[in-house]
């Protein structure tokens, strides 16, 4: 799955990132919801980065997880149609 944000990288990154911040969007209200967004969002999630694209400026910044989730924030060429294709 993939989406465009209407809104550059450094701002999407933080909502990924900081708990309070991932705790406006991610889920349910539950007693335990905090300690599950710091267990997934922090403590198990592998941070990388990487340099500019060739096509466009700015970072790419991926989560992974053990089980080779990949969540990535990237900046987007700014061109007339994004088209995303998945193999299986």
């Amino acid at each position: 799955m993939s989406g465009d944000i209407a809104t550059d990288p450094d701002t999407v990154w933080p909502y990924v990132r900081e708990p309070a911040k991932i705790r406006r969007w991610f889920g349910w209200h539950d007693d335990g919801i905090d300690e599950e967004i710091r267990g997934l969002f922090v403590a198990d999630a592998h941070v990388t980065e990487s340099g500019e694209l060739g096509f466009c400026p700015g970072r790419v910044r991926a989560l992974t997880w053990k089980g080779g989730d990949l969540l990535t924030v990237s900046p987007v060429a700014r061109r007339p149609t994004h088209r995303a294709r998945t193999r299986s």
